[in-house]
């Protein structure tokens, strides 16, 4: 016998949950829209660079030693009097060339031993960094952050209740209805749904590493001392590297120069590759130097090494490869939701993941404007 006060009670829950599914895509498909085409652009920046301000620029395996890049590092020092508020990127083999970010997180490319700026495409260069602005915070500092925070945590919800309100019509799911061939209300609804259910681990993936890394973010910045605080912090009494020859030679001097700093740091860590270095302030004291360990997923690395910049002093760090699950868990977030350092298979995934995103938010409005057209045509 058919339990009908059953059937009236999941028919009352589906109602609620699609109502609110509607609600959520609808409040948030600008967002979704904006971060969808920024986000799938940002997968190939480094490949726009390479093939347009950088072509024919092939990288070289002397490009990465630490001597030649304290070589530039010192010549790019002199070049830019301002770098203290920005940082420095060497070159890497799939961006042979070196990336100076000054304050306002404007970029400038040289080409790697000469150190010429490439300016050719001037215009392109701007426009990533714009379009990464627009990614990260949507032009509008923490605002945007907070936005975007809550908007992936929002598309969760999308990417469940969806999965959701898609399993009862499971059965259904055909190759020929992932995209609509005629842009009518039936079509672009069932191409919603069966796309959506088919990609939704990408999608969900990319909205769950986007919210954790925007919240681990946000929960860094309101917890970190000010930097005058911060400066009057003794550094770490265990000193690991100071028995190092290098580091021991540039504590002899002091004021050692940006070149010695850096051949600290690497004497400290000789198998890290330098991936981000920033230089020292009169607010830290310190220059820092991000560093990617062997075989390490982010494309930056997680280990930072500081030296002082009075006496070319290094304070005891962790490496990438000793930190906790926890740690480690929170630094695949970022090579997951970006592809970067990551091979061509999965970058094309969180391409892909991004024009899914775009559809779905696009899709799922009209066929809503489409079903409130035709109760009004009926009513």
């Amino acid at each position: 016998m058919i339990d009908t006060a059953t059937l009236r009670s999941q028919a009352r829950a589906g109602a609620w949950l699609r109502s609110w599914h509607r609600r959520v895509g609808i409040a948030l498909m600008l967002v979704f829209v904006v971060a969808a085409i920024s986000g799938s652009t940002l997968v190939y920046r480094d490949a726009i660079l390479r093939n347009t301000v950088a072509a024919g620029i092939s990288a070289q395996p002397q490009w990465f030693t630490a001597p030649q890049l304290a070589r530039d590092i010192a010549l790019i020092e002199s070049q830019f009097p301002d770098i203290a508020k920005g940082y420095a990127k060497p070159p890497s083999p799939e961006r042979p060339f070196w990336i100076v970010m000054d304050q306002n997180r404007n970029s400038t490319l040289l080409a790697p031993v000469s150190l010429q700026p490439l300016s050719g495409y001037s215009g392109l260069v701007r426009a990533l960094d714009w379009l990464r602005a627009l990614h990260v915070e949507l032009l509008l500092g923490m605002t945007g952050e907070l936005v975007l925070l809550a908007s992936g945590i929002g598309g969760l919800f999308f990417v469940i209740s969806g999965l959701v309100l898609w399993w009862p019509m499971r059965r259904r799911l055909r190759a020929a209805t992932l995209l609509p061939r005629r842009m009518k209300r039936g079509p672009v609804l069932i191409s919603h749904r069966n796309l959506g259910a088919l990609l939704a681990p990408l999608v969900a993936l990319s909205m769950l590493s986007g919210a954790y890394m925007l919240g681990r973010g946000l929960v860094i910045h309101l917890t970190t001392p000010e930097p005058a605080a911060a400066a009057s912090a003794q550094p770490p009494s265990t000193d690991r590297a100071s028995s190092e020859p290098a580091s021991a030679a540039a504590s002899a001097t002091r004021n050692p120069s940006m070149d010695q700093l850096l051949l600290a740091a690497t004497a400290a860590l000789p198998e890290g590759q330098i991936t981000v270095i920033s230089f020292p302030d009169a607010s830290s004291g310190y220059a820092r130097f991000r560093m990617r360990l062997p075989d390490e997923w982010h494309v930056n690395g997680r280990t930072t090494v500081a030296v002082r910049a009075s006496d070319g002093h290094v304070p005891d760090f962790q490496r990438a490869d000793q930190l906790p699950p926890t740690a480690r868990f929170s630094n695949l977030m970022y090579p997951l939701h970006s592809a970067y350092g990551l091979n061509t298979v999965f970058r094309l995934s969180v391409f892909i993941a991004g024009l899914v995103t775009l559809w779905l938010s696009v899709s799922g409005v009209m066929s809503w404007v489409m079903g409130r057209r035709k109760h009004r045509a009926f009513g």
